[in-house]
């Protein structure tokens, strides 16, 4: 699989709805701005000039799910179609992913 770099040039929030404006970015550019050769396997983006790495993780679901922190999954909902768990995304700055050589 191969990987991407993005560059977030803008946000716009519209209704309480969040849109980003991410641009294709080269990976010079990237290994320029992180100080180092970036794994061309993974998925970045550049956010306010700092090279960030997209990190994915399942959790249950809040949807349906209780309180019980020995659960593993939630009952299944609407929400999360009927499996109890969701997956969830987010970009994380390089330097605090512990993948820095």
């Amino acid at each position: 699989m191969a990987g991407s770099i993005v560059e977030r040039v803008g946000t716009v929030v519209d209704d309480q709805i969040i849109t980003h404006d991410d641009r294709p970015c080269t990976w010079e550019r990237g290994d320029e701005i992180a100080g180092r050769r970036l794994d061309r396997r993974r998925v970045y983006a550049v956010i306010d000039g700092d090279v960030c790495e997209l990190v994915m993780w399942s959790a249950r679901c809040s949807g349906c799910s209780s309180d019980d922190p020995y659960e593993a999954r939630g009952a299944g909902c609407r929400e999360c179609g009927w499996t109890g768990r969701r997956r969830n995304a987010q970009f994380i700055p390089v330097r605090l992913c512990g993948n820095e050589r």
